[in-house]
């Protein structure tokens, strides 16, 4: 069974016959994979030289939206119901920081611009959910990039990437 956009815990970056940008020590940028979605024209991978594929995160084509975040929470919720269908009933959190002064609806967006704001969706093996295909996490946000515009993104964590993040990390020690 094919994982999400037809990858698998573990590949090498060789097994991925696709251009990409490597933007940090074993995370790499691509615009395609071998199963894209219409929604999404970014993908960043994380692939340890040993232990591969460990991790995706989709990035979502900007939605302009208004003050109120409505078109965005329209997305949003769109892709939330889309990935119930796959992964069951997640852990939901929509919440907006004590004091912040990002109160009133038509201030949602500039509330989550700011980080006073958050939106997402998490479904966990560690909350007694079965994945599929390796995965021990999966997470839906969404985040503003710019007055009037945002993006959703999901973020797909494999069971070996503690694995990865240790082997990454001591190929980063390693030039101290």
């Amino acid at each position: 069974m094919s994982g999400p956009f037809g990858l698998q815990q573990g590949l090498k970056i060789e097994e991925i016959p696709f251009e990409y940008q490597e933007i940090a020590p074993c995370l790499y940028l691509f615009s395609s994979l071998p199963k894209n979605h219409s929604s999404f024209n970014q993908y960043v991978l994380k692939i340890a030289p040993s232990t591969g594929l460990a991790f995706i995160k989709a990035i979502g084509i900007p939605v302009a939206t208004n003050s109120f975040g409505i078109p965005l929470i329209s997305t949003y919720n769109d892709f939330l119901q889309r990935l119930q269908k796959i992964y069951g009933v997640p852990q939901k959190t929509d919440f907006l920081l004590a004091g912040s002064c990002w109160d009133r609806p038509e201030d949602w967006l500039s509330g989550l611009q700011c980080g006073e704001r958050s939106l997402f969706s998490m479904w966990s093996k560690d909350k007694g959910l079965n994945l599929p295909n390796n995965l021990k996490c999966v997470f839906l946000g969404a985040q503003a990039n710019d007055v009037g515009e945002g993006n959703i993104f999901v973020e797909y964590y494999f069971e070996n990437e503690d694995a990865a993040e240790k082997e990454i990390n001591a190929l980063e020690d390693d030039a101290l």
